[in-house]
């Protein structure tokens, strides 16, 4: 037979649980939870989900940006916003930059039955990886490659898809 105080005593105790779990922390569970929500705005792209949406138009947004900047930089007749263009074509590089990590760090989500470091790879060697990686890189070492920047143009199609 339960005794009714132990009964209360197990609620109290549970009730402290739940109080525990639901603070914020930096728990490897919470670190996970931040983890998982991140794969789900930047990979999932789920539609009912605003943050997720917010974050797919910026990429977008980003991505046109860049192309229209690189289309302007050829034209002799906006040589005066060169250095507008160039600070433009910087942030959206490091948006990107930003993006290949967090896609690189919940790579475990997207390949779940590869270990952390396994889905990373696996991920860094895919076609979207890659296709990443190429419209990162030519900004740092290959800015006459004009056909590697043009990748940034597969990148809207892949969100589409």
């Amino acid at each position: 037979m339960t005794n009714p105080s132990n009964k209360t005593q197990n609620n109290a105790n549970s009730n402290t649980r739940a109080e525990k779990t639901s603070r914020p922390n930096n728990s490897p569970s919470a670190q996970n939870s931040l983890r998982h929500r991140i794969f789900d705005i930047i990979q999932i792209g789920i539609e009912t989900d605003t943050i997720s949406r917010v974050f797919d138009i910026l990429i977008v947004v980003t991505i046109l940006l860049n192309i229209t900047i690189l289309f302007l930089e050829t034209f002799d007749e906006f040589a005066a916003l060169m250095p507008v263009f160039h600070a433009v074509e910087f942030v959206t590089i490091l948006i990107f930059i930003a993006e290949y990590i967090l896609r690189i760090w919940t790579a475990d989500y997207l390949f779940p039955s590869e270990s952390r470091w396994k889905a990373a790879w696996h991920f860094i060697i895919s076609f979207d990886g890659i296709i990443e990686l190429l419209t990162i890189l030519p900004f740092y070492y290959l800015s006459g490659f004009v056909a590697f920047r043009m990748l940034r143009v597969v990148r809207i199609f892949h969100l589409f898809r």
